[in-house]
């Protein structure tokens, strides 16, 4: 019965419960003459073993009996605490990813290859959609630096984009059915002004740019300016037409 200290019990306590289990109901005194026991010494163990209801007692004939709980109640007892343990866990984890702060990673990339990098990580998110504004024909001389046909290797890749440029603009891509049902276009005058293009996608903000002698960009990971960003798109996509 030694496994029974697993759970908690001493010698004592053990030797209480199995001297009950085998002769049934027994009075303190019968208790303590079976196991060769003061009497009282006996009712500490007798009242910690009720607290943990692993003995319970009744009353027959004016007489205070106490009886053993059924050995399956240690596999109930056992189930229970891995229960509980499991919630306290679950509650540790999440108290764990609360308090978890994920530092933003923001990279910056430069010239030709930086551009090429960059959009080769907006093909390669597992992202079904891709939000975008700004100037459109800012976007189309900072994408004519990439070697492939951005705008084809985006519906391949089944990316779903909606983009906000300035009147009048053509947008420059595939006209097919597969073009029309995966892009949708709105135009706003404020963008005839922007000096950036902005990409959101996978909880990234990309932010593209054209100085006088090459193109930059930066990748934001971080899922606030993510947010941020994505309200603001919200707010001109409805200012748009």
């Amino acid at each position: 019965m030694e496994e029974l200290k697993e759970l908690g019990l001493n010698d004592k306590e053990i030797a209480i419960y199995s001297v009950l289990l085998k002769s049934g109901s027994m009075t303190v005194w019968e208790i303590a003459s079976k196991i060769n026991y003061k009497r009282t010494s006996i009712y500490d163990y007798i009242k910690s073993l009720s607290q943990k209801n692993i003995i319970f007692k009744k009353i027959e004939t004016k007489k205070i009996l106490y009886e053993a709980v059924e050995p399956n109640y240690f596999l109930e007892l056992i189930n229970s605490k891995k229960e509980k343990i499991i919630s306290a866990v679950k509650k540790l984890n999440s108290l764990k990813n609360a308090e978890k702060k994920v530092p933003t990673k923001m990279i910056h990339y430069a010239g030709i290859e930086g551009i090429k990098t960059i959009m080769n990580s907006v093909l390669c998110e597992e992202n079904s959609f891709l939000f975008a504004y700004g100037s459109n024909k800012l976007s189309e001389k900072i994408l004519s630096f990439y070697p492939e046909n951005f705008a084809q290797k985006r519906l391949e890749k089944n990316i779903h984009l909606k983009a906000i440029i300035e009147p009048k603009s053509k947008f420059g891509a595939l006209k097919n059915r597969k073009f029309a049902k995966m892009t949708e276009i709105r135009h706003n005058s404020f963008m005839i002004s922007q000096k950036i293009g902005v990409f959101l996608t996978s909880n990234k903000v990309i932010i593209l740019s054209m100085d006088e002698n090459e193109p930059s960009g930066i990748i934001i990971d971080n899922k606030a300016f993510y947010d941020s960003q994505k309200s603001l798109f919200e707010y001109l996509w409805k200012l748009s037409k």
